[in-house]
């Protein structure tokens, strides 16, 4: 009897080419590509999410710690502008 296929994983990980974040789903599922690049983290863990919510697969983050936090801060620091009205690095109103 033949051992079912792998289930497919999503991997979050910072890209090897310069900035940014990579997403790639191991093995690539058949059908359209679902591998991205992303500029910032919380971009990146979004499209994971929702790869690993609409198809079941499981998300491995192997981001650094560090790189997590401050991107969470800063995304923080950016909502709490919006919600005071402020434009995100600015003190003019929005």
């Amino acid at each position: 009897m033949l051992a079912p296929p792998p289930q497919p994983q999503v991997l979050l990980a910072e890209a090897e080419e310069g900035d940014g974040f990579a997403v790639t789903v191991c093995p690539p599922p058949a059908g359209p590509g679902h591998d991205r690049c992303f500029p910032d983290y919380i971009a990146a863990r979004t499209y994971a999410r929702r790869l690993r919510w609409a198809n079941g697969w499981a998300l491995v983050d192997r981001v650094d710690p560090r790189t997590k936090r401050k991107a969470e801060e800063a995304e923080q620091r950016r909502v709490e502008a919006k919600r005071m009205g402020l434009r995100y690095g600015g003190l003019g109103a929005a």
